[in-house]
């Protein structure tokens, strides 16, 4: 099974993505992660790439498509994975290189994103890229909830509470989905 983690930034989509992936044995990708591993090299790629993040810029569609069919390519991926920070547009979502099963929708308000954030301070959390990125998600990603509710692929969580009930909330959730899912085959 495939598993989209959608939120705006600050929402815990990466710390609940790896214990999603620790509990049910499922390998998680974090596109944010492969960004900033891409970032570091010295070549012109990387050094475009390096740029954006630090304006607090999204990276176009068609090369967030091309690094994350690259990276799917790996066998370990091959019988499902839940990722985090992809699709970003519904552009992204209608030519992800993957079968979307489901979506988790992890919501929290602005203020709680931007609080979040400026508390992990990475360098490029200060918080005109913040509120940048949050404008860009609200603008971009969430239009793929209202196209995926649609088919009936998005689950709600709520992200507000400690690390520990919104991923109680979650493990119940995917449990029941995921059992679901197995009988199905």
């Amino acid at each position: 099974m495939n598993i989209v983690l959608i939120g705006p930034q600050g929402s815990g989509k990466s710390t609940q993505g790896k214990k999603i992936s620790e509990d049910f044995n499922i390998p998680y990708i974090s596109t944010g992660d492969m960004f900033r591993g891409i970032q570091v090299g010295e070549d012109e790629f990387s050094m475009s790439i390096r740029e954006k993040l630090s304006k607090g810029e999204l990276i176009d569609d068609e090369t967030t498509n091309k690094i994350v069919r690259k990276h799917l390519e790996k066998s370990k991926f091959y019988h499902g994975f839940v990722i985090d920070g992809y699709p970003r547009s519904i552009n992204q979502s209608m030519s992800a290189p993957f079968v979307l099963d489901l979506i988790l929708h992890i919501a929290v308000p602005n203020e709680v994103s931007v609080d979040r954030l400026l508390k992990r301070g990475r360098a490029d959390d200060v918080e005109d890229n913040i509120r940048k990125r949050l404008g860009l998600y609200y603008a971009e990603t969430e239009p793929i909830l209202e196209y995926w509710r649609e088919v009936d692929k998005v689950i709600d969580i709520n992200g507000i509470g400690s690390v520990t009930e919104v991923h109680e909330h979650i493990n119940k959730t995917l449990t029941n989905i995921l059992d679901e899912y197995k009988n199905q085959e």
